[in-house]
């Protein structure tokens, strides 16, 4: 009777452990509960931009963590890392910083190296494909330790070339909240299709560019006086052209040196005989304002608007002793402070 009693008790006591034993893997068969963050995020800096914007990139790691609960099984997680528009919003499909003067400056971030495809987010109606990975979270060893998986993404960033018309600045977007999030599907049988726009984890970061003053010289045209049909008796005027681009607002000084051959602040031409031909430079058409190149003295000055700009030179040689007949030839050095 004992042992029957005995053989009873111990047949029960199997049978309810294999019921608690089983009864988890049921219930996780299907939902997961995997979260991700970014536990590392980006900052994405231009650092000094050519203030004629002639283009720039640079690139950024953004840190991720996923964390599974399941002590039983590894989840199937898909999820994505969702960036917006940031607070200086669009110009067309470009994202822009923007700064304290009001101006833009358009960039934009990319998936690629190539920077062809455009790092989006599902909460946006333009650029709208955010970074998408699926990954296998793998299973918890206790209560107060998950299942942990980390990585990191990369994201690619350009200023476009040509935009004409920015002043010397700080230029800044911030992204954060439905801007700047992860969102994540997961389950513990097949891998999501898509991230979907659940489990939402935000994070923040910035990018931003510094656009600096600069002035360069575009164009620095020949002076030809041509050939005199008479001695010279009377003056004979000719004109040039240069040309410069600065940046918007940025004040600026063209100067013209003294020549090769000068005595003093007096210019000439050399000929191959030795022999020199006076002549002078001016600002004006009456040919009254000398042009040299004395800082805010006798130079040439200007306010830049980010377009190129043409400074008229109006040549002069006076009339004088006829030299012997011949080429004659000096080099101007032409100099633009800003």
């Amino acid at each position: 009777m004992r042992s029957m009693s005995l053989t009873g008790t111990l047949a029960a006591f199997v049978l309810l452990i294999g019921i608690a034993f089983l009864t988890p893997r049921m219930a996780h068969a299907q939902a997961a509960s995997v979260t991700c963050s970014v536990t590392s995020a980006p900052t994405i800096n231009f650092g000094t931009v050519d203030g004629l914007v002639t283009g720039a990139t640079t690139s950024a790691s953004i840190g991720w963590t996923c964390k599974n609960p399941s002590l039983l099984l590894a989840a199937n997680t898909t999820f994505c890392i969702n960036i917006g528009n940031g607070t200086g919003g669009l110009q067309g499909t470009n994202r822009v910083m923007t700064a304290g003067t009001g101006q833009s400056l358009q960039f934009q971030m990319y998936q690629d190296s190539a920077r062809t495809q455009v790092w989006g987010s599902l909460f946006s109606a333009v650029n709208s494909a955010p970074y998408q990975t699926s990954v296998v979270v793998p299973l918890g060893l206790t209560f107060l330790l998950p299942g942990i998986l980390s990585g990191t993404a990369t994201i690619y960033a350009s200023v476009p070339n040509a935009q004409i018309g920015l002043t010397a600045g700080t230029y800044i977007s911030t992204f954060a909240g439905t801007d700047a999030e992860i969102t994540v599907a997961s389950n513990y049988t097949t891998t999501p299709s898509t991230c979907g726009t659940g489990n939402a984890s935000a994070f923040s970061f910035t990018a931003n560019a510094a656009v600096t003053k600069t002035c360069t010289i575009t164009a620095a045209n020949n002076l030809n006086f041509g050939t005199p049909a008479s001695l010279l008796t009377a003056n004979v005027d000719a004109t040039t052209t240069l040309q410069t681009q600065c940046t918007n607002s940025t004040a600026f000084q063209i100067g013209l040196d003294n020549g090769q051959n000068a005595s003093g602040t007096t210019r000439h031409m050399l000929g191959s005989s030795g022999d020199l031909i006076t002549y002078e430079l001016y600002q004006d058409s009456g040919r009254t304002t000398r042009w040299g190149n004395t800082v805010n003295s006798d130079t040439v000055t200007g306010t830049g608007n980010g377009a190129v700009q043409t400074n008229t030179v109006y040549g002069r040689v006076a009339a004088q002793a006829t030299p012997t007949p011949g080429t004659y030839t000096d080099t101007i050095t032409v100099s633009v402070t800003y």
